[in-house]
């Protein structure tokens, strides 16, 4: 719920950040800091870049993109040109650079993903209108 509510729920923070520690829910949370704007949760996030938990690293990458932590750009590059990471990972980490705004090199590897459609079209889809939501 709190996701839905984008950054009005910025309060909530405190809430879901102990949610990181609880393997049930902590993707979500991962992605529920992003969605709120938790610019005080990055020392926690920053690290789930390199974690061994696939969902776990492509929640990192979005909501580190949805945060514009610039201090992480680097590591969703690196996650993105990675060729034996998740494709799960690197469209996460594609979007989020593209949280930044333009990125030739994110904007392709999303398209050659419509084009191949080697990867679920609705989420996509959905990526592509949350990227539009963050540039209004």
């Amino acid at each position: 719920v709190l996701a839905e509510l984008g950054p009005a729920a910025t309060g909530g923070a405190d809430a879901v950040l102990p949610l990181l520690a609880d393997p049930l829910p902590n993707s979500y949370a991962v992605r529920t800091l992003g969605e709120i704007g938790a610019a005080q949760a990055l020392e926690h996030l920053r690290p789930l870049l390199t974690h061994a938990d696939t969902e776990l690293r492509a929640a990192a990458t979005q909501a580190l993109g949805l945060l514009r932590d610039d201090g992480s750009r680097p590591a969703l590059r690196a996650r993105l040109q990675d060729a034996a990471e998740s494709l799960d990972v690197r469209v996460g980490a594609a979007f989020g650079l593209l949280c930044f705004g333009d990125d030739a090199e994110a904007a392709a590897f999303l398209a050659e993903r419509e084009q191949q459609r080697d990867y679920d079209p609705p989420m996509l889809a959905r990526l592509r209108d949350r990227l539009a939501a963050t540039r209004r």
